[in-house]
């Protein structure tokens, strides 16, 4: 049913001004609205909003059901590892921030994901989500996609050492044999390439991100403390 616009301003050019706002009053509600209702619907009928949307997936093995935080908004990772998050300020994102994973079930072993992982996330990861009126009218997906494993905490580290985004990429990759494109792409999924050196680059990387991780466990005493882990990832470098 559509809301019936009443205001002073339109019951004075209907019945005139020598009507006093109490009685204007008491005719805006009889008509079943108020001044207040009205103005609120006008609102509520103008009702815009843009979310920021960062996607990506935990890998060590694919975790699920892990909890997955940027700058303290929270998500959990689903059945394939894959999480996002939404943000419902685009002023609460960082020109280059952190995002964190830990808990959840690596669904090949079944076992619990001991550790805290962690990534890079930069502004242009982040793609809209346009809202009116709580209707979405308008998608725009970011490319990049941020996956996480104990190789891109390496990188995380070595930025906390004071290195650069870039620089501390291409040291990682560099020190481990790895091309730096990898470290931005899903390692698991790029054993199906029909490119052999590709597939040969995945292998090295989860063999290498095996390695690592069970490394980093073994140096932390107090595996659910991030900063344990942290210290115990810069150890590794």
């Amino acid at each position: 049913m559509p809301t019936i616009e009443v205001s002073k301003d339109l019951l004075y050019k209907q019945l005139g001004k020598s009507y006093s706002d109490k009685y204007l009053e008491e005719r805006i509600t009889m008509l079943g609205t108020s001044v207040e209702k009205v103005e609120e619907n006008q609102t509520q009928n103008n009702d815009k909003k843009e979310v920021a949307i960062l996607k990506g997936k935990a890998i060590d093995g694919y975790i699920a059901g892990a909890k997955v935080v940027y700058k303290g908004y929270e998500t959990v990772s689903d059945e394939n590892g894959d999480w996002v998050i939404e943000i419902n300020n685009s002023k609460n994102i960082d020109e280059v921030g952190v995002v964190t994973i830990s808990g959840g079930t690596d669904i090949v072993t079944q076992k619990p994901f001991q550790g805290i992982l962690s990534n890079i996330v930069e502004k242009d990861d982040f793609g809209t989500v346009q809202y009116l009126n709580g209707e979405v009218t308008q998608v725009l997906e970011s490319e990049n996609k941020i996956f996480v494993t104990p190789i891109t905490t390496l990188v995380v580290a070595s930025v906390k050492n004071g290195l650069s985004v870039e620089q501390a990429r291409l040291t990682v990759a560099d020190s481990l044999g790895l091309n730096v494109d990898l470290l931005e792409k899903d390692p698991i999924a790029e054993l199906d390439s029909n490119n052999s050196e590709a597939k040969k680059q995945a292998s090295e990387y989860i063999k290498q991100a095996l390695i690592i991780q069970k490394t980093t466990e073994a140096l932390t005493q107090e595996i659910a403390d991030e900063n344990n882990f942290q210290e115990s990832f810069q150890a590794v470098l």
